[in-house]
């Protein structure tokens, strides 16, 4: 009677402390909905960055000359923020000041405002099964935030710019995708030593070829592209949807190296270069910020040349012709985005910073602009009427390169994407279980 009473007892405490795990599962799981929620109702309340326009100058006789330049020269092509003079003041003393087009994040991304907005309202409520995909993806990069800071706090001990692409790629970027292995960085210039993650996680690394561009405009290798599909098959199609990253170190060396071209620059511009001073001004400014702006642009310009292509051969006007580009360092980034059928070309007015102030931790809003981008094939927007005719023609691209010689460019435009997954490396064996095929025998029949 005695050891029933007791295997009773046990089996209701048991039970009791089952009841209160699987409560204070339920709880925690309350707690991180409610948390997520609130940090995307405070990013579509509060969030957005700017975003201005560039113009782009050719110092060259475009009759001429074959205009084809990598993503990494510079010998044809200049970029500067586009400036507009106003006057100001009241009607007895005007005052004429300079001020630059552009726009805000919200107005680029409006679908995808309003599509965390629905979210919220509805209770997790979505248009379609790629929205809901999306929104899955980034609630379980936020339910795993804690170990994502944990990995990336090894930026700051990383000696090379493979490295830090590596690492930002395997624990930022591609946290955000359905399926975190659908990317691949470049094969070509940052595979490394080891085709394992550097942070010492033991993961492996994607590599393919990642050529984009056309020949007689802008090409080049990018440091990575992801692919926002829906499942592990990658197929061409996919490459209209995908999104492009380039990956910079950011250390002193890098800054003081800048810092001296500058002072070069500043002895022989004048001489070698026939430009205007706003160009020269903005080009010391590119040389100082370690994300090389005019890369930047020319992969933005090369990317949405690339959709337009595709557009055009499919007859397909369901999604806008832009898709924008980021350049990353191991602690910001950067955004650009060029309009083909509108001419303007946009790029953010300051580096975004992922980590909140004196911390490693995350921004939330940082890691929603990034998803933003990652999924631009869904959130992307064209502005308004309105805001289109302010900006139209303000890259000045196509009018520099004539008609004809723009669709020359745009038929020629493509992306030469071919993703070569890690495949689990062969087991080592011992030689005692080889049957060596090429083992002679003798006349006695032994085997040598």
């Amino acid at each position: 009677m005695f050891r029933k009473r007791t295997f009773t007892l046990l089996k209701l405490n048991r039970r009791t402390s089952f009841l209160t795990k699987y409560d204070l599962h339920i709880r925690k799981d309350d707690l991180q909905n409610t948390s997520f929620r609130n940090n995307l109702k405070n990013y579509i309340t509060d969030h957005k960055y700017s975003l201005a326009a560039v113009k782009i100058y050719g110092n060259h006789d475009l009759e001429e000359l074959e205009v084809s330049e990598t993503f990494s020269e510079t010998t044809f092509w200049r970029f500067a923020l586009y400036r507009v003079k106003e006057n100001v003041g009241n009607s007895h003393c005007l005052e004429e000041t300079v001020k630059y087009l552009g726009t805000r994040s919200s107005t680029m991304f409006s679908r995808g405002y309003d599509a965390i907005e629905r979210y919220l309202k509805t209770k997790g409520g979505l248009q379609n099964s790629q929205e809901d995909t999306a929104f899955r993806a980034l609630k379980k990069f936020y339910v795993n935030k804690e170990e994502h800071e944990n990995r990336l706090m090894m930026l700051k001990d990383l000696s090379s710019e493979e490295q830090v692409a590596a690492v930002i790629s395997q624990h930022l970027i591609c946290q955000l995708l359905p399926f975190p292995s659908s990317y691949f960085m470049d094969n070509i210039h940052t595979k490394g030593p080891t085709d394992k993650c550097p942070c010492g996680c033991g993961q492996p690394l994607n590599f393919g070829s990642t050529l984009l561009g056309s020949p007689h405009l802008f090409h080049g290798f990018v440091d990575g592209v992801l692919i926002p599909a829906e499942n592990h098959s990658i197929t061409e199609e996919n490459y209209t949807k995908s999104a492009v990253f380039t990956a910079r170190k950011k250390t002193d060396d890098i800054y003081y190296h800048c810092l001296v071209n500058k002072e070069w620059m500043d002895k022989y511009e004048s001489t070698v270069y026939k430009l205007d001073e706003e160009i020269l001004n903005r080009e010391y400014k590119s040389e100082i910020n370690v994300i090389d702006e005019k890369q930047l642009c020319k992969q933005a310009i090369a990317m949405s040349l690339c959709k337009y292509q595709e557009q055009s051969n499919k007859k397909d006007s369901s999604y806008a012709p832009a898709m924008p580009v980021f350049g990353m360092t191991s602690d910001s980034f950067e955004v650009a985005v060029y309009d083909p059928v509108h001419d303007y070309l946009l790029k953010s007015n300051k580096p975004l910073n992922f980590f909140e102030e004196d911390s490693q931790n995350l921004k939330f809003s940082s890691v929603v602009d990034l998803w933003l981008l990652i999924y631009h094939s869904l959130f992307f927007t064209t502005p308004s009427p309105r805001v289109v005719h302010q900006l139209r023609g303000t890259a000045n691209l196509i009018p520099q390169l004539g008609e004809k010689r723009f669709e020359k460019i745009v038929k020629s435009s493509r992306w030469m994407f071919l993703p070569y997954f890690h495949h689990q490396s062969f087991p080592e064996i011992h030689e005692g279980v080889i049957k060596y095929v090429d083992r002679k025998e003798d006349a006695s029949g032994y085997k040598h």
